[in-house]
C-alpha cells in the first residue's frame, strides 16, 4: 500500500512545495500490530518532510507581506498622523 499527501492552502490551491514523495506501508499480513507499526514508521519518514514544506510556505508567504510592505509609500507605512524624527524637530 502507498500513500502520498498534499498540501492545500485555504482556496484549495495546491501548495507548490508540497511534498510530492509516495510512502510505502508494509502492513505484513495486515495485524493491528503490524499496522501500527507501519504507521508510526510513517509518521517518523513523513512528518518532518511535510514539517519543512510548511515552514518554507510559510517562510514564502512573510518574505511577500515584507516585500509588499516595503512598496507602500512612506506616508503608508507610518499611517497619518505619525511622529517621525523631523517633526519633533521643528516643533522645539
Amino acid at each position: 500500500m502507498k500513500a502520498k499527501i498534499v498540501l492545500y492552502d485555504d482556496e484549495g490551491n495546491v501548495l507548490p512545495d508540497s511534498s510530492s514523495t509516495a510512502y510505502s506501508f508494509d502492513l505484513g499480513s495486515q495485524t493491528l500490530n503490524e499496522i501500527k507499526q507501519a504507521v508510526e514508521q510513517f509518521r517518523r519518514q513523513a512528518l518532518p518532510e511535510l514539517e519543512a514544506d510548511l515552514l518554507n510556505t510559510a517562510q514564502e508567504q512573510q518574505t511577500h507581506e515584507l516585500k509588499k510592505q516595503d512598496r507602500l509609500p512612506s506616508t503608508a507605512k507610518n499611517g497619518p498622523g505619525s511622529i517621525t524624527g523631523n517633526t519633533l524637530g521643528e516643533i522645539g
